[in-house]
């Protein structure tokens, strides 16, 4: 089944804005129910070739991992993006020069 049609560049844009601000987002997934709230810190290619949101995850939904972690999501199945009015502190141990990311669109 295709995911539904929606903005791409809004999304990145939207994303763009809160990690340049620090500003904590909630995100939502196509086929989630819930919401996760995120510290989006950036969107790269992978050495997969994969488009990820990198960020640092709050709450929500993981299928993977539970509990407050680093996340790699695709940005193609990101639906929606609302800008929280809470800030957030960039982790120590973030390392954008990490071998996974192969190209970066955008980082903190």
């Amino acid at each position: 089944m295709p995911l539904p049609d929606y903005d791409t560049g809004v999304i990145t844009q939207q994303l763009y804005d809160a990690a340049q601000s620090k500003r904590v987002c909630s995100i939502q997934l196509f086929k989630e129910t819930g919401s996760r709230v995120v510290h989006p810190y950036g969107v790269c290619r992978t050495k997969q070739n994969k488009i990820v949101l990198v960020c640092w995850q709050e709450y929500g939904y993981s299928a993977k991992s539970k509990g407050p972690g680093y996340r790699n999501l695709m940005l193609m199945e990101c639906s929606g993006v609302k800008v929280l009015p809470r800030t957030f502190f960039v982790r120590n141990d973030f390392d954008a020069a990490d071998p996974l990311y192969a190209e970066w669109v955008f980082h903190i």
